[in-house]
């Protein structure tokens, strides 16, 4: 039982912790740098942690989370969402403003034109095998976008980006692993092919927490992005990438008795009354992801209600 109003959000911070030292230690074994995706925590206090435990900057999902990031003090960010022209401008005034490094990603020819002058940096998405955003590696339009980037004309190119969300499908370690493989090669072979053209490829950068849980090795990328090993929540469970407990839960009150007809009469099914129950870990105690106990800024609080409502999509970190 807590004493704490529900719904929300609870976090183990020891378990926290863990995980963010675990992959920490496994991106040094693996060779490569970390930039964390914080759109799972959305959290200041957790980007600075992981900041601290070696992290070379921050992944965010939105412009919203760049610039909580960017005013909190983070000095270099990916926007790892593909942009629009629109939000060229906007984008650029926030890096001038803080002063942060912030890097975009596109994946195609004319945004890539657009950016011409923004003095952005700016990634090439590829699709590894996800499908759901990225050019083919094998097409032509691929070498298009990125010898139109690599002209860097007001623009730095950083290289390429992929991220392989399709090893959430997947059902076990050995499985994950394979779309790792999959997403390393079809990476640096893209790298290879780009270079024979006499483009420049600076990083390769790549991730997600399945994948990277279960590669084997790296070799060839710069960097990885995973974001759910913050919390390892049930998805990883289910997929058996990670043995130990989630760092997050949720507690929420069950009100009411609900009812069923049976046999032609009503009857009242037994319930419990109001009360609150805490999900995740192990069942000790928890507190909120803010030193103080409280959330460290209303994103959390967004998804603390989301968590507790029950209601929406289940929600995959990075």
């Amino acid at each position: 039982m807590y004493e704490i109003e529900t719904p929300a959000l609870l976090l183990h911070l020891d378990v926290v912790e863990r995980n963010v030292r675990f992959m920490a230690d496994r991106a040094r074994r693996l060779g490569v740098a970390l930039r964390p995706h914080a759109k799972t925590h959305k959290c200041v206090s957790l980007g600075r942690l992981q900041l601290e435990h070696g992290a070379r900057g921050l992944t965010v999902a939105t412009t919203v989370e760049a610039a909580v990031f960017a005013r909190a003090g983070v000095r270099d960010l990916t926007w790892a969402f593909p942009i629009d022209p629109g939000h060229i401008a906007p984008v650029r005034r926030l890096a001038l403003e803080t002063g942060a490094t912030v890097r975009v990603v596109v994946d195609d020819l004319a945004t890539a034109q657009a950016l011409a002058g923004s003095g952005l940096h700016v990634w090439l998405k590829v699709d590894c095998g996800n499908h759901r955003a990225g050019v083919d590696p094998s097409g032509r339009y691929a070498l298009a976008v990125a010898r139109e980037l690599a002209r860097e004309q007001g623009l730095t190119f950083d290289g390429i980006l992929s991220h392989s969300g399709h090893a959430y499908r997947t059902t076990n370690k050995p499985d994950a692993a394979q779309v790792a493989e999959q997403e390393r090669s079809v990476m640096v072979e893209f790298a290879e092919r780009l270079r024979r053209e006499a483009i420049p490829v600076r990083e390769i950068s790549v991730g997600s927490t399945p994948a990277m849980a279960s590669a084997e090795r790296l070799d060839g990328v710069t960097e990885a992005r995973p974001g759910n090993y913050v919390f390892y929540d049930r998805t990883m469970v289910l997929i058996g990438c990670r043995g130990e407990r989630a760092g997050v839960g949720g507690v929420a009150s069950t009100r009411g008795r609900p009812f069923h007809r049976e046999c032609g009469r009503t009857r009242a099914v037994e319930g419990h009354g109001p009360r609150a129950r805490g999900a995740g870990g192990d069942g000790r105690g928890a507190r909120g992801s803010g030193a103080d106990g409280r959330h460290a800024d209303a994103g959390a609080r967004a998804d603390s209600r989301r968590v507790g409502g029950g209601r929406g999509r289940p929600f995959q970190g990075g």
